[in-house]
Formats: C-alpha cells, structure tokens, sequence
C-alpha cells in the first residue's frame, strides 16, 4: 500500500475540504481544481499544491 497521510485541521469551516488537501498531498499532486470559493480557493495553495479555478487550470494547460 501507498504512504499513509493525517488529515489535519486545515479548512476550520469545512472539515471535508480537509480530506481532499489530505488526497492531493498523498496523490503527490501538482494542482488542486476547485469550484469551491468560500474555503479552497482563498488558501491559493496546499504546501505547495496550487488551487485553482478549472479555467486557470485550463489557462495552465493552454486547453484555452
């Protein structure tokens, strides 16, 4: 099995959202999609895992 990681307490208001910060860190992702503008998106990164909206992620990829 894949390295096991803690959820901690990130998103104070929504501890949900805590679980997929916790999912892109073990992922070892390089982005975190959000539509989430109340919780996700004003912490702009996850130590080191940018979030963005899907059209900056778009943008990011040159999809536009």
């Amino acid at each position: 099995m894949g390295h096991s990681h803690s959820v901690p307490r990130v998103v104070r208001n929504d501890p949900d959202d805590d679980h997929v910060l916790a999912c892109a860190l073990a992922a070892q992702a390089n982005l975190i999609v959000s539509g989430d503008r109340k919780h996700l998106l004003p912490l702009g990164s996850y130590q080191g895992i940018d979030i963005v909206t899907a059209a900056e992620a778009l943008k990011r990829f040159a999809v536009v």
